[in-house]
């Protein structure tokens, strides 16, 4: 059994599962003082499934990027709680977990605001389920990201997160078929995220899984 949530953004997201079942899912807002109730509602959902902390086989965190406050606490949370439980700890990024919420064969981009007008970005080719990283994860202006994405975008495109119209208009103006999908992290697809790394030995420790903050150009 998986626990697995992420901070990262403003609608933080909490799930226990299994790679093939959610068992319980909910959403919650990432306000100021977030970080005295993610526990307790981490002890909640686990209480409502009829289940303890002795349970959990593994835990899966949000690492970013995202909210600097929200990024922090949750692989801070992930760690203590792995620690304490002495499971492995699997850190996922955030604009993975966007990706993987989608079942569209081709080229999916996450992104999320990053803030000041930038996003931060990546891109993947889904292939019979699997996606594969066609870019590294990156904080940069729209421009930018469609510049980049010319070179080996090949097909209709699929951005899924927190896009400006500013980003979807520029794809367009290259000729390039895209789909915006206005979407945050789910917890749900943490899970079979999770279970691949563990059976591919991915998997980290709450002393080797490390936040993603990427740096804004200057």
């Amino acid at each position: 059994m998986i626990l697995a949530f992420d901070t990262c953004t403003l609608r933080g997201t909490l799930a226990v599962g299994t790679a093939d079942r959610v068992l319980a899912e909910t959403y919650f807002k990432t306000e100021k003082g977030h970080t005295g109730w993610l526990m307790p509602q981490i002890a909640s959902m686990l209480g409502r499934l009829g289940k303890g902390s002795d349970d959990v086989d593994a835990v899966a965190v949000g690492i970013g990027p995202g909210n600097f406050t929200g990024v922090k606490v949750g692989v801070a949370t992930a760690k203590a709680i792995a620690m304490g439980l002495t499971v492995p700890l699997v850190g996922i990024p955030t604009l993975d977990i966007l990706a993987a919420g989608k079942d569209d064969e081709g080229i999916t981009m996450s992104v999320l605001d990053a803030k000041r007008g930038m996003l931060y970005a990546a891109a993947y080719r889904n292939e019979s389920g699997t996606l594969n990283p066609l870019s590294d994860y990156a904080c940069l202006a729209p421009a930018e990201i469609v510049d980049a994405g010319v070179r080996f975008i090949d097909g209709p495109l699929v951005v899924v997160g927190e896009a400006p119209d500013v980003l979807i208009d520029a794809f367009k103006a290259e000729g390039i078929a895209v789909t915006y999908v206005e979407e945050l992290p789910r917890a749900r697809d943490m899970l079979p995220l999770c279970d691949r790394m563990l059976s591919g030995g991915r998997a980290g420790t709450a002393v080797s899984v490390t936040p993603m903050y990427l740096k804004k150009p200057t």
